[in-house]
């Protein structure tokens, strides 16, 4: 059955890969982003991921139109490289907002929403430099882990519901972000941090998504590694 799908961050890069895949499943998809000079063929809204009052508001729109969505898949999101010891605190407040806080708002917002019906997928994104301590990626890196722990707290705080609030910590993405601005040899060095470091594709990732709607809520671990 189709299902309704909301990305925030669709304008380019995974989002707007991962829209294209639901759109070939026949899922209806809407968009989320904070420019609107994007012509896609769906319905799309200039929205402010890390604007508690845009975000709210934007969630009450759809649940008064009936379109509450089946799917929230956030990619909404920032990333940096800063030596720690010459980062400044505007950089790693701009680092824990745009990723932290925006993850925090859209799965508050929406989950509030899929309450009223007791369904409903949540979709953050971490990386595997949370989990790779790295020169340069450290203020990226808690910003990611802070969006892990949120995860995880919301999936403690919605146990009693059929929700599932997820997190995708996953490696470098083939063609997109990270991926596409280091050289091989960097890459095999993050890879070597972790247990099964990998490039992964945007297949794999649109795959997992479909596994966590399709099964029964994994409470008490809802992050998922995928390459990592």
């Amino acid at each position: 059955m189709a299902k309704l799908v909301l990305i925030f961050g669709d304008r380019g890069g995974l989002g707007a890969a991962l829209a294209e895949l639901f759109l070939k499943c026949g899922d209806e998809v809407i968009g989320a982003s904070r420019r609107e000079d994007l012509a896609a063929p769906y319905q799309r809204y200039v929205v402010d991921a890390e604007d508690e009052m845009a975000v709210s508001a934007f969630s009450a729109l759809l649940r008064d139109q009936g379109r509450i969505p089946d799917i929230v898949v956030n990619c909404a999101g920032q990333s940096a490289k800063t030596l720690l010891l010459m980062a400044s605190t505007d950089e790693v407040r701009q680092l824990l907002i745009g990723n932290a806080l925006s993850a925090f708002l859209v799965t508050r917002e929406f989950a509030k929403a899929m309450l009223s019906r007791d369904s409903g997928v949540l979709v953050n994104f971490s990386s595997i430099h949370a989990h790779a301590a790295i020169a340069g990626a450290g203020v990226y890196a808690a910003s990611k882990a802070a969006v892990e722990a949120l995860v995880r707290a919301f999936d403690v705080e919605l146990a009693r519901s059929q929700l599932k609030p997820s997190c995708l910590a996953l490696s470098y993405v083939e063609a997109f972000g990270m991926a596409a601005s280091i050289n091989e040899a960097a890459r095999q060095e993050v890879y070597g941090t972790v247990p099964a470091g990998r490039t992964v594709g945007v297949q794999e990732v649109f795959d997992a998504i479909e596994q966590i709607d399709t099964q029964p809520p994994r409470r008490g671990d809802p992050v998922y590694h995928i390459g990592l």
